[in-house]
């Protein structure tokens, strides 16, 4: 009798032991899978951030000629010859957005055909401005420049 509970002992602590193991090869499983999920978004955020940081970078840009009077902004839009992209739209960006977070401020302004690198086009806009506003190649905020009306 004693062999006998001694082998139902043995049994039953090999089942809890292979149980245990079971449990934790799944725990581990379970966070592999789950840690390259979470550095494959990670690297793919990344490289999204890069490609639209990269594609921004290649913009180069002078505002001149500011005039400003009831509620219409005109300005000369230059884009500097060594610019390695056209542009197409422009987002002007007035202080009243800034002081009221209002979406409506914000006016977009589309070429009439793509500005080539060394061209000049005149832009005009009905906006309301107190002071400043800020012009940056539409979607690309990291091209945002500030200018003040005199």
């Amino acid at each position: 009798m004693p062999d006998e509970y001694d082998d139902k002992k043995v049994g039953v602590r090999k089942f809890i032991h292979a149980l245990i193991f079971v449990v934790f090869l799944f725990i581990f499983l379970y966070l592999a899978f789950w840690s390259k999920k979470v550095y494959t978004q990670t690297t793919d955020s990344t490289n999204e951030t890069m490609r639209q940081a990269k594609d921004c970078m290649s913009y180069s840009f002078d505002v001149r000629q500011i005039y400003y009077s009831k509620g219409t902004l005109s300005f000369d839009f230059y884009l500097l010859g060594f610019s390695e992209d056209s542009v197409k739209a422009l987002t002007i960006i007035p202080d009243k957005f800034y002081q009221n977070n209002n979406f409506t401020f914000v006016r977009d302004f589309v070429f009439p055909k793509k500005l080539a690198p060394g061209e000049t086009k005149s832009v005009s806009v009905d906006i309301d401005i107190n002071s400043t506003f800020d012009v940056m190649v539409k979607d690309c905020a990291l091209t945002k420049t500030s200018h003040k009306i005199e």
